[in-house]
């Protein structure tokens, strides 16, 4: 990247616009920025950083700050940069969010941050990105960096690459951390730690759920492995399973007795009711038999109410047409004094017409009045619309009064705060040295931790092959006993094997004595004389029954020998554990007395260390917490300040508003009053207004409707009476003569209906309303003699069909039964509870016994894997005790090897500044506490031959050491970042503590980077720069901010 010309307004110093053209240097690629302290030189790399990549050229640098306190309340701050990259050109815009003053009004506005960056596309067309987090994409695909490396490639701040010189390998990591984002490996060193203490914890807590298990069923005292109490748990879990079975049989044996009790019990409950019922029934039936003679006379009722109901239709016909009559009757008389009301009524109605008809002269004086408050309509509108004007004005000038008083508030509630906040910002001023005393604290607790921890792991490992060693003993107990077994069973099956021999050789001696004769060679030994010869011997030994055991007697011996090397085996294993133990325990007993602990303390005091590194931190959070709180309030002063100032303006703007309000005001009262004298006299009331028109005018409109509406009402009440009165008069004359022919039709009905009475067998009318009933009650009264009837041929069936199923059957004790059945269900029950606790405790051994197998598989899955991951976490960790020879972590590792790289580059620089004097190397020595730093410099000064500390070197030697260190370091980042050919790069100051020479050799370095065609800006303020460069831009300060003298060529 290289920039052509470059453009700031109201940018730091700088108050107006200043432009500095790039492309005015033509072949010359080293110039000089010259100026007085604070003018703003620094200022012109700031705006480059911040056009590109919308941030300054350090942190201390935010956006926000740039704005110029000389500029303009109206002018913007904003820069351009126009740039290119290879043949291709760019130009980039920027301003930061900020306010501006309104161009109208008083006030000010705030301006959202803007960008607009333009390139040229694949068509040749320009392509223009104006969002902020695009066009910061794009200028890192273009420049293939993203703002830290540009910093560290093409910015080479004040004082910044001293630190990595002069500062400790702790300060010098955080730096190259920075450069080179080497957290990645630190991660891999923390994820790789965390993993292994993972495992640690899981493997002991699943060793503590083992054990808990084991405790839950009482076997947390008992010796012996976990696979040796698996074994004895699956053996007590079969003697459960027997005992529960034994249970089931004697539940099915007893509930097979209840079923036959219950069988008994159920028929003796069905013989004895059927008894009973018996007994019942023939008492009913006797009852039934006495009410016979009853139920012959209600037999006959029952008849003669069937003839009265075919004569009730006829009776119902009569008392139809009478009471039609009576009805009519009633009629006649409601309407005569219907009529005669109606007639009085018609009368009242007539006097009240003409009453309405005298009325007219009051209507049409109110349809004057009405005409008249119309026309003046627009005279109440207008006062109406003066008074809502009145109003406003008047809520605005009481909002305005409010919102004075109101900013007036803020502004002492801001003085406050801000008073406040400067009395908390001086008592804050300690906290930098009290959190360096708690990190020392904290640290030192941490290493004596970190010791103890290693101490505690060999602790527990001793107690592992404590343990292994009593594993081995006992099966050293266990082997001696088998190996005196196998040499009793060896010399007795030894004795029985020669018994047999000699047993079978004395019957082949006896066979062999049978065939000798006189005079004859003993085949055995050959002598003609056989004086005692072997007496006859019968035995069933066999050479077959011989031979195996022979070979048995083989097998044992060889048994007993492979026993017996086994034997020696364990009690060498078990010798060198032993001596392993007790060296391991006195190497721990010996360190452990160095750091001041007892054996049995290391947990306790472990768990002390880490409570008192866990209250150090948590104090120290707490003060960073009140540091990073510092720095808040100190950005919230600054932003009240500005508040206050912002609300100093709104209150003057307010005030004067209220100014302007309150003469409107007055000016609209002294109009609304002329106008309402002249209206006071229509309306006739105290209140002139609108609305009270409006209700004179509504008052009025309903009088004159009221008075129109009453004359209408009048005349149409009185012509609808009078047509009422005619037809109710007609309908009187008709419902007469409906009466008389009732009257005459009811008397012919009556002497037919008593014939019917007397050819139905009644003796008159009254005989006949005894029997009369409803249907209901006829039916109620046959269903009555039926159901009598039934009932007694029911009970006599029943009695029949019992008395023969219970013929020579007696009463059964229920009782007794249900007693013996009690008795069987309280023992099965009994029973069922003890099958219950042994179901339970299975599951609860069962249960057990599934947790400690997940559990030890877990634990085997888990050893397997911290065997290899614990090794890796101690290796990248540099633990003590681990395989990494040179005592250095993973990340500090990688940064020495970024190290050595940029020490390549720094000393090519360096030998030629120093006319071959110095070389700069890491150191391989360990520091005071025996572990690599890795990152560690000194100087191997070639005059005295002799190596020395970096931070011996001179000023003028420490600038061009750091000099040579910066541009090495840009290079090698360069190189990191994907060989990257930048262009460009600046310098700034340091050149004040050369003397002549060694400002000569790093003239001659920096003139050889601009002949390799790499554009060098520096700043400085050394007059042999001066001389020796041509090219200068000289900045010029004063009262109105700094400006920018364009470059100046000499020679």
């Amino acid at each position: 990247m290289r920039p052509t010309r470059l453009v700031m307004t109201a940018f730091g110093p700088y108050s107006g616009t200043e432009t500095v053209d790039f492309t005015k240097l033509k072949e010359r690629n080293l110039f000089l920025i010259t100026g007085p302290t604070g003018a703003g030189k620094t200022t012109i790399f700031d705006a480059i950083t911040y056009a590109l990549y919308g941030s300054g050229n350090g942190d201390e640098r935010k956006p926000q700050n740039f704005r110029s306190d000389f500029a303009g309340k109206d002018v913007l701050t904003e820069v351009e940069l126009e740039f290119r990259v290879g043949a291709k050109s760019y130009s980039i815009y920027r301003s930061p969010a900020q306010l501006v003053k309104k161009k109208r009004g008083e006030g000010y506005r705030e301006e959202s941050e803007k960008v607009c960056l333009v390139c040229k596309g694949e068509s040749g067309d320009p392509v223009v990105y104006d969002k902020i987090k695009e066009a910061g994409e794009e200028v890192e695909r273009i420049l293939k960096l993203n703002v830290n490396q540009f910093r560290q490639i093409m910015m080479i701040p004040q004082g910044q690459f001293r630190e990595v010189i002069s500062s400790d390998t702790s300060e010098r990591e955080k730096i190259l951390r920075a450069l080179f984002d080497t957290s990645k490996y630190s991660k891999i060193q923390e994820k790789l730690k965390e993993r292994k203490k993972e495992l640690e914890a899981s493997i002991k807590s699943s060793m503590d759920h083992i054990s808990e298990a084991f405790k839950k069923i009482g076997h947390d005292g008992e010796d012996g492995t976990t696979s040796q109490k698996m074994a004895k748990v699956e053996v007590e879990i079969e003697e459960i399973e027997k005992a529960r079975v034994g249970k089931e049989k004697e539940i099915s044996e007893l509930e097979l007795s209840i079923s036959r009790v219950s069988q008994e019990i159920a028929k003796g409950e069905q013989v004895n009711k059927i008894l009973e019922n018996i007994e019942k029934n023939s008492e009913k039936l006797s009852q039934l038999e006495a009410k016979g003679s009853e139920y012959l006379e209600k037999k006959e009722a029952v008849s003669k109410m069937e003839k009265a109901i075919r004569l009730q239709g006829d009776e119902r016909s009569i008392v139809d047409m009478l009471k039609r009559a009576r009805e009519v009757e009633a009629s006649i008389l409601k309407e005569r004094e219907s009529l005669s009301s109606l007639e009085i009524q018609l009368e009242r109605k007539k006097s009240e017409l003409e009453r309405e008809a005298k009325r007219e002269g009051e209507r049409q004086e109110q349809s004057k009045k009405l005409l008249t408050l119309k026309e003046r309509e627009s005279d109440f509108k207008e006062l109406e619309e003066r008074e809502i004007t009145l109003k406003l004005k008047a809520e605005k000038h009481r909002d305005s009064e409010q919102r004075e008083k109101s900013l007036e508030a803020k502004l002492a509630n801001y003085s406050s705060e801000i008073l406040l906040l400067e009395k908390e910002l001086e008592s804050g001023e300690n906290l930098e040295l009290e959190i360096e005393k708690l990190e020392s604290k904290r640290k030192s607790d941490m290493e004596k931790k970190q010791q103890l921890l290693e101490l505690f792991e060999e602790d527990k490992a001793i107690k592992g092959d404590i343990e292994l060693l009593k594993e081995l003993q006992s099966k050293l107990s266990s082997k001696s006993e088998a190996v005196k077994v196998l040499e009793i069973s060896l010399k007795k099956e030894a004795e029985e094997y020669e018994n047999l021999n000699e047993t079978l050789l004395s019957e082949q001696a006896s066979y062999i004595a049978l065939s000798l004769c006189k005079d004859s060679p003993c085949p055995v030994c050959g002598s003609l004389e056989h004086p005692n010869p072997a007496k006859p011997v019968k035995s069933e030994v066999s050479q077959e029954s011989l031979k195996q055991k022979r070979q048995y007697v083989e097998k044992l011996r060889q048994e007993l020998e492979v026993e017996k090397g086994l034997l020696g085996e364990l009690k060498v294993e078990s010798g060198k554990l032993k001596a392993t133990v007790e060296s391991k325990q006195s190497s721990l007993d010996s360190r452990l007395h160095k750091l001041g602990v007892e054996s049995g303390d290391i947990y306790k005091v472990k768990t002390e260390l880490r409570e008192r590194i866990k209250e150090y931190t948590e104090n120290i959070l707490s003060m960073e917490a009140s540091r990073a709180e510092q720095s808040r309030k100190k950005t919230n002063l600054k932003a009240l300040k500005i508040k206050q100032a912002e609300l100093q303006e709104k209150h003057r703007a307010e005030s004067e508003l209220e100014r302007e309000l309150s003469d409107e005001i007055k000016d609209l009262s002294g109009k609304l009053k002329v106008q309402k004298s002249s209206l006071e006299k229509l309306l006739s009331r105290p209140e002139i207004s609108f609305e009270s028109y409006k209700e004179v005018l509504a008052e009025t409109e309903c009088k004159y409707e009221e008075l129109e509406r009453s004359y209408r009402l009048a005349k149409e009440s009185f012509e609808n009476m009078e047509r009422d009165r005619i037809a109710l008069a007609s309908g009187l004359e008709a419902r007469c003569g409906e009466l008389a022919r009732l009257n005459e039709s009811a008397e012919d009905r009556k002497a037919e209906f008593k014939e019917k009475v007397s050819k139905a067998g009644f003796k008159d009318v009254e005989d006949y309303r005894k029997y009369r009933a409803s249907e209901s009650e006829l039916d109620k009264a046959i269903e009555e003699v039926n159901r009598y009837y039934d009932s007694i041929k029911e009970l006599k069936s029943l009695l029949k069909r019992d008395r023969e199923s219970t013929e020579g059957l007696d009463i059964v004790d229920i009782e007794a039964l249900r007693g013996i059945e009690k008795d069987l269900n309280a023992k099965k029950s009994e029973i069922s509870d003890a099958r219950t606790e042994l179901l339970i405790e299975k599951d609860r051994y069962r249960e057990c016994l599934e947790a400690v197998k997940s559990r030890a598989e877990s634990i085997a899955k888990e050893e397997s894997e911290y065997s290899v991951v614990g090794e890796l976490a101690a290796v990248a960790n540099a633990e003590k005790g681990s395989i990494n020879s040179k005592n250095m972590s993973f990340e500090r590792y990688v940064l020495s090897s970024f190290l050595e790289d940029i020490l390549l580059a720094t000393n090519a620089r360096l030998s030629g500044m120093t006319d071959g004097r110095f070389r700069i190397a890491r150191k391989e020595s360990l520091d005071h506490r025996g572990k690599a730093g890795g990152l560690d410099l000194e100087v191997m000064d070639y005059y005295t031959g002799r190596k020395r500390d970096i931070s011996t070197l001179s000023g003028g030697e420490g600038f061009k050491a750091s000099l040579s260190m910066a541009l090495g370091l840009s290079d090698v980042v360069r190189a990191y970042a994907g060989g990257i050919e930048l262009d460009t790069i600046f310098i700034d100051e340091g050149f004040g503590t050369l003397d002549s020479d060694s400002l000569e050799s790093a003239i001659d370095t920096l003139v050889e980077l601009q002949n390799n065609g790499r554009l060098v800006g520096l700043i400085s303020h050394v007059d042999e720069l001066k001389e020796r460069i041509d090219a200068k831009i000289e900045i010029e300060s004063g009262s109105q901010g700094s400006h920018i003298v364009d470059f100046e060529f000499e020679g």
